[in-house]
């Protein structure tokens, strides 16, 4: 069965994020949530550093 990945309003808020950020070549999960945190949001880690099952896989 294929599990769709929904754009969630956490997937939304992280998007946000990186959209306003200039270009980085990388930004760990702990500095994202931190990100998150500073604009008033309450993200946990494990939410921001959760990825999809099949994430990148056709």
């Amino acid at each position: 069965m294929l599990k769709v990945n929904r754009f969630t309003p956490q997937r939304q808020l992280i998007f946000q994020v990186f959209k306003t950020l200039p270009t980085v070549n990388y930004l760990s999960a702990e500095s994202l949530q931190l990100l998150l945190v500073e604009r008033g949001e309450g993200m946990s880690l494990s939410t921001v550093s959760s990825q999809p099952e099949n994430h990148g896989k056709s």
